[in-house]
């Protein structure tokens, strides 16, 4: 038995993963201080930079993570639809999936890239999948996605109370690496960037699952909850109506605040907390109205060109991810390709990630032309079912 497949899922999906790259690329870069607050990167700021995180920040960060993880939890509930009902939840094909998910991200984030967000997800669907079938799932899903927030804004907030000299310690997770360590090992060799990713992932991979965690697993029960109630239904045309107009307001606030912290010129530590709250509470309503958005798109002549070509992204939202990773490490860290750590400005990643969303809208398109599946969605699908599974 095969899962069914929902087109608005696809389309939506390479969206928000496409999306994720432009916001992710200076964690890719640069040392995390940098992805937090672009006033510490070591190059000056100009106004093309400035306008940049202006556009990244208040149209993709947060808006397509919170679209991946909604969509996330929609995913496994589907998986699940392949195992009997009575079969013992450590040998379904979801337990499976997770736990293999799990293994992956811990090799993505300690060998490959610190930001991993795998082994994230993964945790967090071993719980979530306990609550597939809980009454009014939308409902505790916005609880917890709201009680996330406030945890969020409240690591935030705390950061207040600790001397200046003192933030950028907390901001790193690590008490290993300076600032200064960081860019020297990222520069270096191979074994340098390597040895560097690994204590930055080791030291921040529990505090951010800590803090994270119960706003994912809400987003995952208001995807699934959505998805129960018809929402990625194109033709719920009022619906759609109604999430884009609240979806624009929301973007128009959230703009308004990040035109202060522009105007502040990143105030510390105000923008992780008290001027992050419209992005960490808005941002929902933002992704939504994109979801009806892209729907509404799907069923025009003149514009579903555009569904089409994410489709195919969305399908190999798996390869994609991690191809995304190794593209860019071999572009920024030493020892692995141009070594570029720390010498490109925000606006200057622009048309590399543009290059990059370009590439993989073609690759995906013309893979699955031949295939079933991904590459890596492929060899994730026969570790899950534990036996060869067709490609093509």
């Amino acid at each position: 038995m095969t899962a069914p497949r929902y087109a608005a899922l696809d389309y939506i999906r390479g969206f928000a993963l496409l999306g994720i790259l432009i916001v992710n690329a200076p964690a890719f870069g640069w040392p995390l201080e940098v992805y937090m607050n672009p006033a510490h990167a070591t190059l000056p700021l100009s106004d093309a930079d400035r306008q940049a995180w202006w556009v990244i920040h208040t149209f993709f960060e947060s808006k397509c993570l919170t679209l991946f993880a909604m969509l996330f939890g929609v995913s496994l509930f589907l998986v699940g639809q392949t195992d009997a009902p009575r079969t013992p939840v450590t040998q379904t094909v979801r337990f499976r999936r997770l736990v293999w998910l799990a293994v992956i991200g811990v090799v993505h984030g300690a060998a490959i890239w610190v930001g991993d967000i795998l082994l994230m997800y993964a945790l967090c669907g071993l719980y979530f999948v306990l609550t597939i079938r809980t009454p009014h799932l939308l409902r505790w899903g916005l609880i917890a996605w709201a009680v996330g927030g406030l945890m969020v804004v409240g690591s935030g907030f705390i950061l207040t109370f600790l001397p200046r000299e003192q933030l950028g310690e907390a901001l790193s997770g690590s008490d290993s690496l300076s600032f200064a360590d960081t860019m020297r090992l990222m520069q270096g060799t191979f074994a340098q960037s390597l040895h560097a990713n690994f204590v930055m992932w080791a030291m921040s991979i529990f505090s951010q699952i800590a803090v994270f965690a119960p706003k994912v697993i809400g987003l995952m029960m208001i995807g699934l909850g959505l998805f129960k109630a018809g929402y990625f239904d194109p033709r719920r045309t009022l619906w759609h109506l109604v999430a884009i107009g609240s979806g624009a307001l929301a973007l128009g606030v959230i703009g308004w605040q990040n035109l202060i912290i522009l105007r502040e010129n990143f105030p510390e530590p105000e923008i992780y907390g008290s001027h992050r709250a419209a992005a960490e509470f808005l941002s929902l309503f933002v992704s939504l109205g994109y979801a009806s958005a892209l729907m509404l798109l799907s069923r025009l002549p003149v514009a579903n060109g555009l569904t089409a070509l994410l489709s195919p992204v969305g399908r190999m939202a798996f390869t994609n991810y991690l191809s995304q990773s190794l593209i860019m490490t071999a572009i920024f860290y030493g020892g692995r390709g141009l070594g570029l750590y720390g010498q490109v400005s925000l606006s200057q990643m622009v048309p590399i990630v543009a290059s990059i969303w370009a590439a993989q809208i073609v690759a995906s398109g013309l893979w699955l032309r031949v295939f079933r599946y991904g590459p890596l969605e492929w060899v994730w699908r026969c570790l899950s079912h534990g036996r060869w599974v067709a490609i093509r």
